[in-house]
C-alpha cells in the first residue's frame, strides 16, 4: 500500500548566496559532525545529519579546500573521513567529467534529440513526472520539495533518479535536465554523472534501485511505496565507450611574472563557476580590472527555475562586494544589474562604487561582454579560474578566439585543489578515494 503525503512534509533549507553565511554555516555545522557518518542518509525533516553547504561549494562561494581546512582544524583525519568523502564525491565528478568531455557533449546532444521527438505517451509520462502527478506518493512530494525549494536529500535524489528511470520508465537525460533546472546546488558534473551512475552507465551494469523497503527505513515510516517501483530492473544499455583525454592544459603561476602590470594592464574575469578567487592562488595578483558577469545568458540557455536565477544573482552580487574589497582602488567591471544590486545590499561601498565602470548590461553574450570590458580598459591579458566542463568551458574556444584576435591573451588557472585531485578521477570513485586523505593534506600545505 501506498502512503499518503502530508503538507508539512516538505521540507525547506535556508541557504544564502553570501560567503560570510556559508562560513558561519560552516562553523555551526561542525559540532555535529561526529553524528554525520552514522545519520546521513536518512530523509527526516528537521532532523538531517547534513551540512547544506553544497550549494556554496557549488558556486565556490565557499572552496573545498577551506572546508577541509576548517574540518582538519578540529578533527582528525579518521574522524572526519566520512564527511570529507562526500565533499570529494564533487570533486571526483568535475574530474571525472573534464577527463571525459564527450559524456557532457553526448547529453546535450541527446537531450535535444529527446525533446524533440518525444511519442504522445513519453510526453504525458514525462509531464506527470515533471508536475508531481504520478500517484506514487513519495515520489511526487520530492517533486514538490525540489521545485518549491531547489532542495534535496542526497539519499532522496538516488531514489528519486532511479523511480524516474526504471518505474516510470522515463529518459534519464530528461531527469537530469530536470534537476539541473531546479537544484541551487546542480553543477553539470555532479548532476550528470550521479543519474548515470543509478542508470548503472557510470559504473557499468550496476543500477541503482529504489526499493519500497529502503525508502520506508530511511525516511523514518514517511514514505513507503510498496509494490509501486520495479525493483528488479536491469541496468541501461551502454552508451560509451568514453575516451579519457588528457586534463585541458592551464596557465601556471610563473605566467603571472609579466614585465609591468603598468604597461601590460592584466584583468581578472569572474565566472559564477568560481565566486571566491580572492581565496586562490590568483589573491595577490594586482590586476587592474575585475570583471564579473552576471551568468543571465548561462542561466537563461540552461533554463534554470526562477529560484536557482536568484541564487545566483545574489551570489554573484555577493561576490562584487568582497572583490571590491579585497581589490581595493581597481576598477570592477560588471553588468548594471550586478553593480545595481551591490549598491544595495552594501552602503559602505559606495565609495568604491564609484569607481566601477560598467560595460556589460547591454549585451546578452557574456564572450562579447568580456570583449567589451577587456578593450575599454586597455588590457593586454585577460586571467580566470577555469571554469570545470560546462557552459561556460563550452565557450572558451570562442573567448580566445574573438580576444586573440584583439591580441589580448587568455589564460585559464586551475585552483591547487583541482591540479592535485582531478587527474586520480579517470576511473570509479573508490579508485580516488584511496590516495584523497594523504592529497588532502597536500592540499592544505602552502
Amino acid at each position: 500500500m501506498s502512503q499518503s503525503v502530508p503538507a508539512e512534509s516538505v521540507s525547506s533549507i535556508d541557504v544564502s548566496p553570501a560567503r560570510w553565511e556559508a562560513l558561519q554555516n560552516l562553523q555551526a555545522f561542525l559540532p555535529f559532525l561526529p553524528a554525520y557518518s552514522q545519520g546521513r542518509s536518512f530523509d527526516r525533516p528537521g532532523t538531517q545529519a547534513v551540512s547544506c553547504l553544497s550549494p556554496h561549494i557549488r558556486y565556490r562561494l565557499l572552496s573545498e579546500r577551506e572546508i577541509a581546512l576548517a574540518v582538519l582544524d578540529r578533527y582528525e583525519m579518521g574522524e572526519a573521513e566520512s564527511f570529507l568523502s562526500q565533499v570529494g564525491w564533487r570533486t571526483y565528478f568535475k574530474g571525472h567529467l573534464e577527463q571525459h568531455p564527450s559524456i557532457w557533449n553526448n547529453y546535450r546532444r541527446e537531450h535535444e534529440t529527446i525533446l524533440s521527438s518525444l511519442s504522445p505517451e513519453i510526453a504525458v509520462r514525462l509531464q506527470k513526472a515533471r508536475e508531481g502527478e504520478t500517484g506514487i506518493a513519495s515520489f511526487d512530494a520530492w517533486v514538490r520539495e525540489l521545485v518549491q525549494t531547489g532542495w534535496l536529500h542526497n539519499h532522496a535524489r538516488m531514489w528519486f533518479a532511479s523511480i524516474w528511470i526504471f518505474t516510470l520508465k522515463l529518459p534519464w537525460q530528461t531527469g537530469a535536465a530536470f534537476f539541473l533546472e531546479h537544484l541551487l546546488d546542480g553543477d553539470p558534473a555532479s548532476n550528470l554523472l550521479s543519474w548515470r551512475w543509478v542508470a548503472g552507465l557510470h559504473t557499468s551494469g550496476k543500477p541503482y534501485l529504489a526499493r519500497a523497503d529502503n525508502i520506508r527505513k530511511f525516511t523514518g515510516g514517511r514514505f513507503n511505496p510498496e509494490g509501486q517501483l520495479d525493483e528488479s530492473a536491469g541496468p541501461l544499455p551502454p552508451d560509451g565507450p568514453h575516451a579519457t583525454e588528457s586534463l585541458p592544459p592551464v596557465s601556471s603561476l610563473a605566467d603571472l611574472q609579466f614585465p609591468s602590470l603598468s604597461c601590460c594592464p592584466a584583468g581578472l574575469l569572474v565566472t559564477p563557476e568560481d565566486l571566491s578567487p580572492e581565496t586562490s592562488e590568483l589573491s595577490e595578483t594586482p590586476f587592474s580590472s575585475i570583471c564579473v558577469l552576471s551568468g543571465n545568458d548561462i542561466a537563461t540557455e540552461m533554463g534554470y527555475a526562477s529560484g536557482v536565477k536568484r541564487f545566483i544573482k545574489g551570489a554573484v552580487a555577493d561576490a562584487g562586494d568582497r572583490l571590491c574589497s579585497h581589490w581595493d582602488g581597481k576598477v570592477v567591471a560588471c553588468s548594471r544589474e550586478v553593480f545595481q544590486m551591490v549598491g544595495k545590499a552594501c552602503p559602505e561601498n559606495v565609495g568604491r562604487l564609484e569607481r566601477m565602470r560598467v560595460y556589460s548590461g547591454h549585451v546578452d553574450d557574456w564572450v562579447q561582454s568580456v570583449l567589451m570590458w577587456a578593450q575599454n580598459e586597455h588590457l593586454k591579458s585577460v586571467w580566470m579560474l577555469r571554469p570545470p566542463r560546462g557552459p561556460y568551458a563550452d565557450r572558451l574556444p570562442a573567448l580566445r578566439a574573438v580576444l586573440g584576435s584583439r591580441n589580448i591573451r587568455v589564460y585559464a588557472y586551475r585552483r591547487r585543489w583541482d591540479s592535485l585531485h582531478w587527474p586520480h578521477a579517470t576511473r570509479g570513485y573508490f579508485a580516488f578515494r584511496k590516495g584523497f586523505p594523504e592529497r588532502i593534506r597536500r592540499s592544505l600545505a602552502r
